[in-house]
């Protein structure tokens, strides 16, 4: 297991990526948009979402954001 402490300025974008792991992220300040091929979900302070491995997904800054990210596998 692994974590990581991701900041990101408003309007960032991370393009569509996998893990190889289940992934946990959770918004430590600021505001997210988590997309995956489901609905997208808007993520604020204290949120957390939760996916298994290989799900196709994006982030994007909504504000100015950091959240922890847990890779387990």
């Amino acid at each position: 297991m692994s974590g990581v402490l991701i900041a990101l300025h408003k309007d960032t974008v991370m393009q569509k990526h996998k893990a190889k792991g289940i992934i946990s992220a959770q918004v430590l300040e600021g505001h997210i948009r988590f997309a995956t091929n489901d609905p997208t979900t808007s993520l604020l302070e204290e949120a957390m979402i939760t996916l298994h491995k290989d799900v196709e997904h994006s982030v994007t800054a909504i504000e100015p954001t950091m959240f922890h990210l847990t890779i387990s596998g």
